[in-house]
């Protein structure tokens, strides 16, 4: 089995950084929103999680990337 790669280049970062100011948002307002019973809460809670871990890998792949190789590439 191979392992997939994200492309990166200007605008897959661009993208990635409105996903990350948009989910950051979207916290926020969850946090202020009155006091919801369990039913409610709980599987928006998990929802949350579960973007904010995938966001976090992509990020850590990020960190890990050749970014010479995207200077190259977008000259």
């Amino acid at each position: 089995m191979t392992e997939e790669y994200l492309y990166i280049d200007k605008r897959t970062i661009q993208a990635l950084e409105a996903m990350r100011l948009h989910f950051n948002g979207l916290v926020e307002a969850f946090e202020q929103l009155p006091d919801m019973n369990t039913m409610r809460r709980v599987p928006i809670e998990d929802a949350l999680t579960v973007i904010g871990m995938t966001m976090e890998g992509i990020m850590n792949e990020l960190s890990d990337y050749d970014w010479e190789e995207v200077r190259r590439d977008e000259e």
